[in-house]
């Protein structure tokens, strides 16, 4: 059976447990229904479960099955309930049904379904899955006979003889096989009771819910007095909190427990005062209590508010209401104060506290304004009186102490400047006029430029233009002081110049790259070239009124105010030229020619003559090419301007050109070419090489054709040819025993023959024999012979096959048989297994890969191939059967008794065995017989088939030997074949002669591809009452069909037993697997059923009557070639393998003659040789090849002259016809290129050749070209004198090129400063021919490189001779030019802002500037370095280009790819100040340290710390040393310090006592961990950074944003958690600017130096 074992699984895909070995603790397995089910829904409506508690691994047998199976019988009685078990230990147990069966409960018909779970009882967690099948209906109750129903779970196909219903449809298909549903509607119910004890009360209680619920369960007190206590009883998740849930498994009964309530309160302070507590009369805090609260605050402290739920309100006394239990916290602050600052007008300035609130009495702030642009600080004013607060009211930065509610105003004065506003030449306006203007606002500036002009920059030496690249743009006073000047630059506008040089001339222009600007004037000339004369300059008018000299003028200049485009245009001279004839031919030529029309004379000879030479005045002569050419061109190039020719003729002879076709020559020679004066007299001599025979003259006209001597005398030219034939020669093929070849006949001389040995099968080929030298490869079966000059006899030899024989043992046991075997012997292995063991099948594969299985033993076969099989042994199982399965007759076939279906029916203890027989090729199966007699199923006819052999029993596959059928057929009166036609065994070799009449001749074999069969019925001859078909009087034969063929059924059957074609060899009246591809009539009981076999055909169908079952065969479908059936088709004698039917047809033909065509060389025949029958008429076409024309017919004298191409002939004896051709003239055209720049001559100058001519042509050039080379199809190209092959009509050009010059071109780049560069090549590439020619134009390119712009071209006197990148130029001498480049350039401006302040240095220079212009090459990186003078420092570069940038690096790189101007900026230096705090930690310095501020006095303050107050500044150039905010002047890095006097105790905290108590640690996300208390006020210790100050009356560093003082560090740092993240926080330092503390890692990350480092 096909398909895997089913297995139930669970969803992680292992088996289902079956528990242990015995039945009852596997997991649950049900049988039941659905009570809406139906066949289209199995599945519909409630799961009725019938057979409850049955489990997987029980088994009827009481063993029990391994996890995944089950196996139950279970029995239903009519009218109960009770339902009895069969899987049970010792034997069966009994369980209930939900309803008494009845006899319509279920209905009958409804479908059954099988249950089966995960889990041994039912959980929340168990997953179940259902299956039915097809045939699992509920059966009707009989009248007292029990209805059995066999149900198997199982997606393998059903046996055909199997009493089980197979089932594989699944409630949930997407997993089948796997319980993967949850079980809900099964699940138990279990009871939940809840008791109360106390004052409350229990939601949710008192029912009943599924295993494995959670039910939620909440005790609620019943009023406020009353509190849960806890829960008592099983199953709970929790039993102190009111909230739990209860765990569903069994009944649970719990108990909620209630009791009074009593409330605590606690009071904490924070900050600084005292709290009273009365109203508790028993120590005890009941629900509804009223307690007084009093907070009372010491001096200097206020009370703030409560904290916690409770107080009446927020004052200091107050009342509680004891309603829970209360944690209250009184908070108490220092006295406060509202500090106000604001600004005299907002356009002003900004002013503000650095410090933010609240601010507390006698607490240090610092006041801060800033004024806008445009503005400056005046003085502090205040709205209250309170300038007596501040450290001093002039200083834009002081300090403030807070005594009272204050309002504070910063004031500012605005700043006016005096703006001078001006244009340079090429201005038109400037706006806005010269004045003083206010600093506070932008002020618009515009420039307008002159006609011719553009807008350039503006000079903003103050730097006040927001971009002094626009022509309208703001002016920013705010960035001066006092006077300001800015002035508008602008410059010439350019246009474009295209000038063209015309034929015949070239332009120099003095400004060929621009730019050309408005108004400038520039000078250009038109210069003619040889030939050619200056006409006039051409253009728009426009560009012609540019012009100074007006457009006549070849020297002028331009002057620009547009765009101008002008082209000069140049014309040709004129020259006169006669030509005169004499006698013998005409001339042509004479006319008047300029040097673009240059003159040709031709001089063209009549019938018979042929051109000699030129005369005239020798000047007129030396301007021809060659004086004895016929058609010649006349140099104008120094020539006179008339001049006259004369033209010589003479008379000329013939040619005659003789080929031998075939082996022969012709006076020794193959081809004979001659030359001689008409009429002369000439011998001829035809001699045949070996193996040849001299035929005839063809071509030619003579009464003497077939003599092989030949005098004639020509008067024209002759070309003709002698035929050579061929003899013949016979070629004998001789074999030995084994094998046959082909390819023997008759064949002519030199003759490649292909001959072919092919052995029988089952040998192989050995050689050949006779005639070596002849032959190319003599162990080669398929060889070529050469024929011989004589006949010759070959003998093919062959040998017999050695086959291998290898075994391989699988399991225990010994094989004898192994070894090496001829083909086709039959051959015996024994297989012996070993003690305990037993035989079980042989496994190999044959020719095509198929695998094949035996359990016969020993095992016969007929070697056809080498073999490898395998022996298979297995231990011998407890209940082994013994018996043998034998194939009849021996060899006949394979059987196999396949292990794999074998199945133990273990009530009659005895294996169910499926059997399968195969026919070897060459017999057909008939049938199986038994001793003793057994049961087969489904038939003993079946080739496949289910038996259940007893020990010592004998099965046997019975076979019977086919018979093929081999006919030949034949035309009597044309001949006969010996009479092997009959029936063959398989693989028989049979030989058939076919022999021919008189007057006939064989011709060839033909294959029938059909054949016919009579169908009757008869009887088996192993069981005599089975009916079978018998074919052509044999009992069901197996039948060999070939795809392609047609084969006829004869049928001759009962009229209910129709004959069909099946794909099945199971057979019955419903036709399900008939084929009907190439079957037009299917089914027939009485005619003819015809069988067009497919090419596409399936390898296996087979052949039956619908009314007897196996009563047919299998029919094989073969692919078979026609050389497959036939080798060697036109041997007459031939070999045939048979392995199927097989038609033959003998072909005869008439005796035939040979017909011989030939040609010469031109044209062809429509066949050159051919067989024809005794008075046949033949019909022939003589077709010219290319080039060629027929001429005429040679042969018999009924056709000799005939000139139609189109003949026919009556063959009555072999004919030799020949077909005459003769060449088509072509034509060959020849020139020169230059035209007419020199002559070309022929042999005595002929201009029509046949087709492959090789004429020799001579180039003679006129006296100012020399040759280049040939065009065209020409030996040798660059000779003069060279040969052309004429293949059509052929057109050659010589070409040629003006006299040479030595023509030297040099480029020369010049850079930037005027100077050759050492690379004269680094300014581009130029293109220039290499040679140039006497009169030629001369194309020169120059094409820049990057960097770079092109000159234009100059001769060694530094002429110039054309400023266009490409241009024409005529030489006439040997000359040097130059092609000249210039480096490109851009103008760079660099100085110094305020020269006093510094300078700068080129890079790789010494000197030093404060102000430098220089040209820089295009692209080049420039290196500026800055140099401060003392006292001063770098500040920036400004570069302006096409646009504006700066840079602070001290060196300035910069690309040179625009003009530029660069600036460099110094500063003064600034001087620091040093503020030294002392003692240490007792202040801080908020402003004043670092560099001296520029823009006003430099102020410095100094803030106390907590204990500390300000005492007095050290040092010099302080203004007032007691005043903590005051100002300082210095010029040089200077130190002072800011004393500070304690006002109170030292610090009470030391670091131990900071880490006393756990509770006084505050945990943060961004600030990391710190301890604080209320004892330490404003200080605290950081894990991090140690003991740290912060700078305001705060408790919690989360609640503010403050300065804090890092002991360990020395520094200030700012700190806000509006900068924080988790894990740190960005802080600002005094020391360092910004910083990252990093808490998590104790890290710090420093900005201005990007580095990390730890904290």
């Amino acid at each position: 059976m096909d398909g895997a074992e089913v297995i139930m699984k669970k969803m992680d895909g292992a088996p289902i447990s079956a528990g242990k070995v015995y039945n009852g603790d596997g997991a649950l397995v049900t049988l039941g229904y659905f009570d809406q089910g139906s066949t289209a829904n199995p599945f519909a409506g409630n799961w009725i479960p019938l057979t409850s508690g049955t489990k997987f691994g029980d088994s009827s047998t009481g063993y029990g099955y391994p996890d995944g199976h089950f196996f139950a019988t279970s029995i239903f009685s009519k009218n109960s309930d009770v339902v009895e078990i069969f899987p049970s230990e010792p034997a069966y147990y009994e369980t209930f049904a939900p309803h008494p069966i009845t006899g319509s409960l279920p209905a009958a018909g409804t479908p059954i379904c099988i249950r089966f779970y995960d889990s041994h009882e039912l959980t929340v967690d168990t997953k179940y899955n259902t299956v039915t099948g097809p045939d699992w209906t509920w059966p009707a109750f009989s009248s007292g006979i029990p209805e059995n129903l066999y149900l198997k779970v199982s997606n393998n196909p059903k046996p055909f003889n199997s009493r089980w219903q197979y089932g594989y449809t699944f409630q949930f298909p997407s997993t089948p096989a796997i319980a993967s549903e949850p079980v809900n509607q099964e699940l138990p119910l279990f009871d939940l009771n809840v008791n109360i004890v106390g004052n409350g009360n229990v939601s949710d209680h008192n029912a009943s819910y599924k295993v494995g619920s959670l039910v939620e369960l909440v005790a609620t007190p019943n009023d406020v007095f009353t509190e849960f206590a806890r829960w008592e009883g099983s199953g709970l998740l929790e039993y102190n909190l009111p909230t739990t849930f209860a765990s569903i498994t069994e009944d649970l009964n719990v108990t909620a427990y209630f009791q009074p309530k009593n409330f605590s309160i606690s009071i904490e302070i924070e900050g600084t005062g005292d709290v009273t507590i009365s109203g508790q009369e028993d120590g005890y805090n009941h629900f509804g209590d009223v307690i007084d609260l009093n907070a009372s605050a010491p001096l200097g402290f206020v009370f703030s508010h409560w904290l916690g739920v409770g107080p009446d309100d927020n004052n200091s006394l107050t009342t509680l209401t004891v309603s829970q239990h209360h944690n209250l916290t009184a908070v108490f602050v220092t006295e406060t104060y509202d500090l106000n600052v604001s600004v005299s007008s907002p356009s002003h300035g900004t002013a503000g506290l650095m410090e933010e609130g609240p601010y507390k009495y006698a607490h240090r702030y610092s006041l801060l304004a800033l004024p806008n642009h445009g503005y400056t600080f005046s003085h502090w004013s205040s709205s209250t009186n309170s300038e007596f607060m501040l450290d001093d009211v002039n200083l834009s930065s002081t300090g403030v102490t807070a005594y009272e509610d204050s309002s504070f105003i910063a004031n500012f004065d605005e700043i006016f400047n005096e703006l001078q506003v001006i244009m340079s030449i090429g201005g038109a306006s400037v706006s806005p006029a010269s004045g003083t203007y206010s600093a506070a606002s932008l002020i618009p500036v515009q420039a307008s430029p002159l006609t011719g002009y553009e807008f350039f920059k503006w000079n903003d030496p103050a730097g006040v233009l927001l971009n002094p690249y626009e022509a309208q743009t703001d002016a920013n006073l705010s960035m001066a002081s006092g006077f300001v000047m800015i002035e508008a630059l602008f410059k010439k506008k350019t246009y474009q110049v295209e000038l063209t040089e015309g034929i015949g001339g070239n332009i120099v222009f003095d400004t060929p790259n621009g730019p050309w600007e408005y108004l400038s004037n520039y000078k250009l000339s038109a210069i003619a070239q040889p030939g050619y004369l200056f006409s006039t300059w051409s253009g728009n008018d426009f560009s012609k009124n540019s012009l100074v000299n007006g457009a006549s003028d070849s020297n002028n200049s331009l002057i620009v105010t547009g765009d101008v485009n002008l082209t000069a245009t140049f014309v040709e001279k004129i020259y006169q030229v006669m030509v005169n004839t004499t006698t013998g031919g005409e001339v042509s030529g004479s006319g008047t020619y300029s040097i673009s029309n240059p003159p040709s004379i031709e001089a063209q000879p009549s019938t018979g003559w042929e051109f000699s030479h030129w005369e005239g005045n020798e000047t007129y002569l030396t301007q021809l090419a060659s004086d004895t050419s016929p058609v010649n061109p006349v140099n104008l190039i120094g020539a006179p301007e008339s001049m006259t020719f004369y033209a010589k003729f003479r008379k000329i002879t013939r040619l005659v050109d003789i080929v031998a076709i075939g082996g022969g020559t012709i006076n020794g020679q193959q081809n004979l070419n001659m030359e001689f004066p008409s009429g002369t007299e000439i011998s001829l001599i035809a001699t045949p090489a070996d193996g040849w025979r001299f035929d005839r003259w063809y071509d030619l006209d003579t009464d003497t054709p077939h003599s092989p001597t030949l005098s004639i005398s020509p008067d024209q030219d002759l070309s003709f040819s002698a035929l050579f034939l061929p003899n013949s020669y016979n070629l004998s093929l001789v074999t030995t025993s084994n094998g046959s070849a082909s390819g023997g006949g008759t064949f002519e001389y030199g003759s490649a023959i292909n001959i072919s040995a092919t052995p029988n099968t089952g040998f192989e080929f050995a050689g050949w024999e006779g005639g070596d030298e002849f032959i190319n490869n003599s162990n080669n079966q398929d060889a070529v012979v050469t024929i011989p000059d004589q006949n010759l006899t070959l003998t093919a030899n062959f040998v017999a096959s050695q086959l291998n024989v290898n075994v391989v043992t699988d399991g225990s046991g010994q094989i004898t048989g192994e070894g090496t075997y001829n083909y086709g012997e039959t051959i015996s292995l024994e297989a012996t297994p070993a003690s305990g063991n037993i035989f079980e099948k042989w496994e190999w594969s044959d020719q095509d890969g198929n695998q094949i299985r035996s359990s016969e033993n020993p095992l016969s076969l007929i070697l056809n191939d080498n073999l490898s099989i395998t022996a298979y042994f297995i231990t011998t199982p407890e209940n082994h059967i013994g018996y043998q399965l034998l194939s009849s007759p021996v060899n006949a076939g394979i059987v196999f008794d396949d292990p794999s279906l074998r199945f133990w029916d273990a009530e009659a203890a005895i294996w169910e065995r499926s059997l399968l027989a195969v026919a070897n090729p060459g017999y057909s199966f008939l049938g199986w017989s038994s001793t003793p007699g057994l049961t087969f199923s489904p038939s003993a006819l079946s080739s496949l088939t289910i038996s259940r052999p007893t020990s010592g029993s004998f099965v046997t596959a019975n076979f019977s030997t086919n018979s093929y059928n081999l006919k030949t057929q034949h035309e009597s009166n044309d001949g006969s074949v010996n009479s092997s036609e009959g029936n063959f065994s398989h693989g028989e070799m049979v030989s058939l002669t076919a022999t021919p009449s008189l007057n006939k001749d064989f011709s060839h074999w033909e294959t029938i591809k059909s054949n016919d069969y009579t169908v009757t019925m008869g009887q088996s001859s192993i069981f005599g009452s089975l009916a079978k078909i018998s074919i052509d009087g044999r009992e069901s034969p197996s039948l060999n069909l070939v795809r392609g063929y047609t084969y006829e059924f004869n049928v001759q059957l009962e009229e209910d037993n129709p004959f069909y074609i099946s794909t099945s060899e199971y057979n019955d009246d419903t036709f399900a697997d008939e084929y009907l591809d190439g079957v037009p009539n299917s089914r027939i009981t009485n005619g003819v059923l015809t069988f067009s076999v497919p090419i596409n055909a399936p390898n296996q169908l087979f052949y039956h009557s619908a009314k007897y079952s196996y009563s047919g065969n299998l029919i094989r479908i073969l692919t078979k070639s026609d050389s497959h059936v036939l080798p060697n088709p036109n041997d007459s004698e031939i070999k045939v393998a048979i392995d199927h039917d097989i038609q033959l047809k003998a072909v005869f033909k008439d005796k035939e003659h040979k017909l011989s065509i030939t040609s010469n060389n031109g044209g062809s025949v429509n066949f050159s040789e051919g067989i024809f029958p005794d008075g046949a008429t033949v019909s022939m076409t003589a077709t010219p090849d290319s080039h060629y024309n027929f001429v005429r017919w040679e042969g018999n004298d009924a056709i000799n002259g005939v000139t139609n191409p189109f003949i026919s002939i009556t063959m009555t004896e072999d004919e030799n016809i020949r077909a005459v051709f003769a060449p088509v003239l072509y034509p060959l055209s020849v020139s020169t290129d230059p035209a007419l720049s020199g002559v070309i001559e022929t042999t005595n100058n002929q201009f029509e050749f046949p087709y492959g001519t090789e004429v020799e042509i001579t180039l003679y050039p006129k006296s100012n070209y020399t040759f280049t080379n040939w065009s065209g199809k020409v030996t040798n190209p660059n000779a003069k004198t060279t040969t052309v092959l004429i293949e059509s009509a052929t057109e050659i050009v010589a070409n040629l090129t003006q006299a040479p010059v030595d023509l030297a071109i040099n480029p020369v780049t010049l850079s930037v400063t005027g100077m050759p560069m050492e690379d004269p090549n680094a300014g581009g590439t130029i293109e220039v021919p290499d040679n140039a020619k006497v009169g030629q134009q001369v194309l020169l390119q120059a094409v820049a490189n990057e960097g770079f712009y092109f000159t234009g071209w100059y001769n060694q006197e530094g002429k110039q001779l054309s400023s266009a990148h490409s241009t024409y130029l005529t030489f006439s001498a040997d000359t040097s030019i130059s092609a000249i480049f210039n480096q490109k350039s851009v103008s760079v401006k660099i100085a110094v802002k305020d020269p006093t302040t510094g300078k700068f240095i080129m890079d790789e220079s010494e000197d030093s500037h404060t102000e430098l212009s220089i040209p820089i090459p295009l692209g080049e990186k420039m290196v500026i370095h800055s140099l401060a003078a003392p006292g001063y420092e770098f500040m920036k570069w400004t570069i302006f280009g096409s646009g504006i940038r700066t840079s602070g690096d001290k060196t300035l790189e910069v690309d040179a790819t625009t003009d530029l101007e660069v600036e460099v900026q110094y500063r003064q230096l600034i001087p620091k100040l040093s503020i030294v705090v002392t003692p240490e930690t007792s202040g801080f310095i908020p402003i004043g340290s670092g560099e001296k501020n520029q823009n006003g006095p430099h102020i410095i303050m100094a803030q106390p710390l907590n204990g500390y107050k300000f005492d007095r500044w050290e040092g010099e150039g302080i203004e007032n040393h007691r005043n903590p905010t005051t100002v300082i002047e210095f010029n040089i890095d200077s130190s002072i310090k800011a004393v500070f006097k304690k006002i109170d105790a030292e610090y009470p905290i030391s670091n131990s006592s900071a880490t006393s108590s756990l509770e006084d640690w505050i945990e943060t996300t961004w600030f990391g961990n710190y301890f604080w208390n209320s004892s330490m006020d404003n200080w605290m210790y950081h894990e991090s950074l140690g003991w740290t100050y912060f700078y305001k009356q705060a408790h919690s560093i989360n609640q503010y944003n403050t300065w804090l003082w890092i002991n360990d560090w020395e520094d200030w740092i700012w700190i806000s958690e509006d900068f924080a993240i988790d894990g740190g926080t960005y802080v600002y330092s005094s020391n360092e600017g910004w910083l990252f503390l990093d808490f998590v890692n104790q890290i710090k990350f420093t900005f201005s130096s990007a580095q990390w480092e730890q904290m």
